[in-house]
């Protein structure tokens, strides 16, 4: 059982082009306001997973699942970034995204805050990390943290930068990890995992009918 990372894409604007999905897919997007303590507004039917409101830089973290293969990528109003990343697990699966943990500093050293002690999910199908990071200075250089590959990374050029990183196949628990930068400035981290699940009835092309119970009616 495995989850792949399908797309992913990142515009500096409140809405992008639409990635390519199918029927049960995760969609995943992290909506970034720089400077701003009011957070995005997300779509209709979306479901907010994180949501901070913060005075230097506020975000969203919102996900749904694909019904179809044509679904929009909605306008997230006032967004100043958005990463879109979309996800897919095995037939008969759906993948939810379990908040892990965030920090926050003004320093050289940029931390992902590790997960909490025996919280690994050990019998999931299978499950992924996410990392995002948001770092107020452009002239830094920004690397993946340790077990991390890089999917998007962002910046405006002259104040901000954004970065999206991720590993699949995870089989212990998140550690503390440091990313060190040049330049002292304010930073904030995410860490989720992607949780793959069994559900009867869901596959990424079709639909299968519900159980029957012989002793209900």
């Amino acid at each position: 059982m495995t989850i792949a990372l399908q797309a992913s894409s990142t515009v500096n604007a409140a809405t992008g082009t639409m990635l390519t999905h199918a029927a049960g897919d995760l969609f995943l997007w992290f909506a970034y306001r720089d400077n701003n303590a009011t957070p995005p507004t997300i779509p209709l039917g979306w479901v907010t997973r994180v949501s901070l409101a913060v005075s230097n830089g506020s975000l969203v973290i919102a996900y749904k699942h694909a019904q179809n293969s044509s679904e929009a990528y909605g306008t997230w109003t006032n967004a100043t970034q958005i990463f879109a990343s979309v996800w897919r697990g095995d037939p008969n699966t759906l993948i939810f995204p379990n908040y892990i943990s965030t920090n926050n500093a003004t320093s050289t050293t940029i931390n992902y805050l590790s997960q909490t002690a025996n919280t690994f999910q050990t019998n999931a199908s299978d499950q992924a990390l996410v990392g995002w990071v948001a770092n107020r200075n452009a002239a830094n250089t920004l690397s993946s943290p340790s077990g991390m590959t890089l999917a998007q990374s962002a910046t405006d050029g002259s104040v901000w930068q954004t970065r999206l990183d991720y590993q699949l196949s995870r089989t212990t628990i998140w550690p503390s990890t440091n990313v060190t930068v040049t330049n002292s400035s304010a930073w904030r981290t995410f860490v989720l995992s992607l949780v793959e699940s069994p559900v009867y009835g869901v596959t990424s092309v079709s639909k299968k009918p519900p159980l029957v119970n012989q002793y209900i009616g």
